[in-house]
């Protein structure tokens, strides 16, 4: 099959959602299936890549953005009629494709699902984030970012009659109606999880829809499995992958771990709190216990993750399923997380949730594991009985099954 791959988020960007669409890509292409990616710049000068087209990024929103979220790895592309004339010659020049497949809901969806309209080809859509989350817990003014967004979009997308929930605050309601025109205007949409699938069906989410799981690269699992070894140590060594951000509630987690003796905690990932959060190790006498590597090659992230006792999931009422969840079980690490809808991505009994989502829930924990090693290896056993479940090669075939029901 012919597949065009279109992403706000560059995929070699740091986020689940880039590791999930890089796994996906690569087990395409190890099927023989040809993908093109259509995608957002990466910030730098990007390598040439004869499958991947860099759009042109609108580069005063992107800084508008970044002031607003503090998510800096993300550029702006406008959803302009001329990027999408641009891009459906793109398209039609190396295609024909059999499917275009969206994975965001920003300036580059938008193209994309144009784009394929004006060529003919049916469009996939992977609803992969809670946009309402997303402003709420980034933004200063969490209000403005969905306006603005659904201003733009109203322009190319037909948007469906609103459906409000009750709970949903006023950002919140106008972010999941942007979130259901989006998935609107696909022939087919996909949520990484139940728990996500019911908020869009509750949210008015009326196309077929179907649950497939993102997934590990089989080739840096069986890497990972080979090359970790768990070095002898004192104490429960903890882990954690991913952006140093707000929303991913990484501050709450470092405070947790200086309260509890004997607990050490590696960070896998750059951000914005990265010098916040040595300052507050340093500020509680724990700089030796809490150490902030950066941003690594995955093969290395995912190899200190299989090293770890346990790895550490603290948002709360954000992320949709948490490719990290995946990871961890893929090498049989257990999980401690806060956020009890992300059970379903975990193996039974592979990890355990806090009480609630305070600091001192998830401190309680890590005293209770580091106290008690036979739960941890338990916890361990349970995710290596489950291993191979996360591996892309066994969710893949699922996808092909939507491509071709189209």
């Amino acid at each position: 099959m012919r597949i065009a791959v279109f992403t706000d988020f560059h995929p070699d960007s740091l986020g689940g959602i880039q590791t999930s669409i890089t796994a996906q890509v690569n087990a395409f292409r190890r099927l023989g299936h040809r993908v093109c990616v259509f995608t957002a710049p990466l910030g730098r000068r990007d390598e040439p890549d004869s499958d991947t087209v860099v759009l042109p990024e609108l580069r005063a929103a992107s800084r508008v953005a970044h002031i607003a979220s503090k998510v800096d790895q993300y550029r702006f592309v406008a959803p302009s009629n001329r990027n999408i004339e641009t891009t459906t010659r793109e398209l039609t020049r190396r295609g024909p494709f059999d499917i275009a497949h969206i994975h965001s809901s920003f300036g580059v969806a938008v193209i994309g699902i144009r784009a394929a309209r004006a060529c003919g080809v049916p469009v996939v859509q992977t609803m992969h984030s809670r946009d309402d989350a997303f402003f709420e817990q980034t933004s200063p003014f969490p209000l403005v970012g969905p306006v603005l967004l659904g201003l733009a979009l109203r322009r190319y997308l037909e948007y469906p009659p609103r459906v409000t929930v009750a709970g949903d605050s006023r950002s919140a309601a106008v972010s999941w109606h942007s979130m259901a025109a989006q998935a609107h205007a696909a022939d087919h949409v996909v949520a990484p999880t139940e728990h996500f699938a019911r908020r869009l069906r509750a949210h008015g989410v009326t196309r077929p829809l179907t649950v497939v799981s993102n997934g590990v690269d089989d080739a840096l699992v069986d890497a990972a499995r080979a090359a970790s070894e768990s070095p002898p140590g004192i104490g429960l060594r903890a882990v954690y992958l991913g952006r140093l951000s707000a929303e991913k509630r990484v501050r709450e987690a470092v405070d947790a771990v200086t309260r509890v003796p004997g607990v050490t905690l590696d960070l896998y990932g750059d951000g914005d709190l990265q010098p916040a959060l040595e300052r507050l190790a340093a500020e509680r006498g724990r700089a030796d216990d809490v150490r902030c590597h950066g941003r690594v090659p995955h093969l290395d992230a995912l190899c200190a993750l299989a090293a770890a006792d346990i790895a550490l999931v603290n948002s709360f009422d954000f992320d949709t399923q948490c490719v990290v969840l995946l990871e961890a079980t893929a090498v049989g690490t257990p999980v401690v997380y806060c956020d009890p809808d992300l059970a379903e991505s975990l193996a039974p009994g592979g990890g355990v949730c806090t009480a609630d989502s305070s600091t001192g829930a998830l401190a309680h924990e890590l005293r209770r594991l580091a106290a008690d090693r036979r739960a941890v290896t338990a916890m361990s056993d349970a995710q290596r009985a489950a291993w191979d479940a996360p591996r892309q090669s066994r969710v893949t075939e699922r996808l092909l099954d939507v491509y071709r029901s189209l």
